[in-house]
């Protein structure tokens, strides 16, 4: 069956156009639509159903050129003839260029032209359709390649900007698939690539365009006339309806798909291919390394599951500028006397948009590269407090700030810390830096140069969470040390358990031996302390002294033990 479209606003022209094709293909079954007044939307609706399409040059509205041309523009394949009545020299190359496949002269139409043209025009587009699946198609998976992707996209783009659609684009990439190649050879590689292309062909390949980008990477265009949505919602469902598991070697072999979402609104007109594609890109390193995240943080595990970690990111990058970060304090007190002897600088964020604590925001921070800056800013803004304490006339007290491996890592970390103590002209000895005792485990020479550089100002390093982490005994002594802070986990045991008791005084007689002061962290109740062996240098800190607090909130508490000191 050969389905016709005939576009022509002269009614007794369409007739004669039909009657010709009859002639032509007498015999076979022919189905006509005609289109009197058609629109271009409307076409690209119904074209690609249609064997073949009549297109008149003389329209009331627009010439059958321009008609063409659009088609053409758009991606239509249907082979178009152009009808006219015009006898131009010219007018079969501006038919051709238009992207017509053939054109008839009115007055000339036979049942032999109209079957050579029809007949010339399928076969070629056909031809035609051969050669471009070829180039478009991967080999391997059957599904489109980063050619065909490239220039779909393009489409695409220009679709949202023009009709006022949106565009999400889907990023997939089938973790530790090196893995899979090594371990059961490429060929099994290839047919979990095959399966999975099949199943992203099943669930989007009607409605989207599934192309594999090359390796083990795939895309997904999902053009819709309606908003989509938040892109932790698209990536959820793509997640919740993917089939991972295949069965390879006679077992069920499960493959992990991270998935990268980016979506294009009718505003943002001005945008790429490569600018969407590097978009996705980073939404599909965050997805990543999420499973990495939250396996070394099952702790925080089914919180981290409930909030969009990628969007966490996005507004966590402008946190500092937006002055959504702040610092309580929460003071640490002499063991002997009680009294305020040190403030420890924790972070806080404000966001309107999260209700997250520095105990999820602060591993985000430090897994997706965003510590180093927001460390600065903390190392800066302790400082400038401490300044305004001393303007003030208050008691200044050193500040300690957590330092995170990572921004031992920097190189600048030194500098930054000069100079932020000479910008504000903060006496070196008022800061003190702690690193939990985990920071050891690796990659440690570079960490240690530059404490030394560090305590070569003047300023004083601390071991947090000391007693569960991995720091060598041997390597503990040359190490910038004053102070260690024994982890909370053994004084929570307190008084009850006598192991933890033990442990707590080995660690406080080898911080003697070391000549390096301690820090009872998390006191709640004043029994944890009974047969401690601290010293009248010692200090502690827990909600059982203070809790963390506002800078307001502590500036009349200091305010008031300076009072009492007079």
């Amino acid at each position: 069956m050969m389905r016709v479209l005939i576009i022509e606003d002269d009614e007794c022209d369409f007739e004669l156009i039909r009657r010709t094709f009859e002639k032509a293909f007498h015999g076979q079954q022919l189905t006509f639509v005609w289109e009197p007044d058609p629109r271009l939307d409307h076409l690209l609706r119904i074209i690609d159903d249609f064997d073949i399409c009549m297109v008149d040059n003389g329209l009331q509205n627009f010439s059958g050129t321009d008609l063409i041309d659009g088609l053409t523009s758009a991606g239509v394949q249907t082979p178009m003839i152009l009808l006219t009545g015009d006898l131009r020299p010219d007018l079969d190359q501006e038919a051709l260029q238009a992207g017509a496949s053939d054109f008839l002269h009115k007055d000339k139409i036979s049942a032999t032209s109209v079957s050579r043209a029809a007949r010339y025009c399928i076969a070629r587009k056909e031809q035609e359709r051969r050669l471009r699946d070829m180039a478009y198609t991967d080999a391997l998976t059957g599904v489109a390649n980063r050619a065909a992707f490239d220039e779909r996209c393009d489409a695409a783009i220009a679709q949202v900007t023009k009709h006022g659609w949106f565009l999400n684009l889907l990023l997939l990439d089938l973790d530790d698939f090196k893995l899979i190649n090594d371990t059961y050879g490429h060929p099994h590689g290839d047919e979990v690539l095959r399966q999975f292309a099949a199943e992203l062909d099943r669930l989007f390949g009607q409605d989207h365009f599934v192309a594999r980008l090359g390796g083990d990477e795939f895309g997904v265009l999902m053009v819709s006339h309606d908003d989509p949505g938040i892109q932790a919602d698209v990536r959820r469902t793509a997640r919740k309806r993917l089939a991972t598991s295949f069965p390879i070697l006679g077992k069920d072999m499960h493959v992990f798909a991270s998935i990268g979402v980016t979506s294009v609104a009718p505003e943002q007109n001005d945008m790429s291919v490569t600018e969407v594609l590097h978009r996705a890109d980073r939404s599909l390193y965050c997805d990543k390394r999420r499973r990495r995240f939250e396996d070394v943080h099952q702790d925080r595990a089914l919180h981290l599951k409930e909030i969009d970690i990628e969007a966490v990111i996005q507004h966590l990058e402008r946190a500092s500028d937006l002055n959504e970060l702040e610092l309580y304090y929460q003071p640490k007190v002499s063991f002997k006397t009680g009294r305020i002897t040190g403030l420890e600088a924790l972070l806080r964020w404000n966001s309107p948009e999260f209700q997250v604590g520095p105990d999820v925001f602060i591993p985000i921070a430090e897994e997706y590269g965003l510590i180093r800056d927001i460390g600065h800013w903390v190392i800066e803004r302790s400082c400038q407090q401490i300044r305004e304490w001393s303007d003030q006339g208050m008691p200044v007290l050193p500040v300690a700030i957590n330092v995170s491996p990572a921004q031992l890592e920097d190189l600048n970390f030194f500098k930054s810390v000069q100079d932020s103590l000479a910008t504000y002209n903060i006496p070196p000895s008022l800061v003190e830096f702690e690193l939990t005792e985990g920071a050891f485990s690796s990659g440690i020479s570079n960490r240690i140069d530059q404490m030394q550089q560090v305590a070569s100002l003047g300023c004083n390093w601390a071991i947090d969470d000391f007693g569960i982490g991995y720091s060598s005994l041997n390597r503990l002594h040359k190490l910038p040390i004053s102070k260690i802070k024994i982890d909370r986990t053994f004084l929570e045991q307190l008084p009850k358990d006598n192991t933890a008791r033990d442990i707590s005084n080995a660690i406080i007689s080898m911080a003697r031996s070391l000549k390096m002061d301690v820090v009872a962290e998390g006191v709640e109740d004043p029994a944890q302390l009974d047969g401690l062996h601290l010293s009248d240098t010692d200090e502690l800190q827990g909600f059982h002294c203070y809790r963390p607090m506002t800078v307001s909130a502590l500036s009349g508490i200091l305010a008031k033990q300076a009072a009492q000191a007079i």
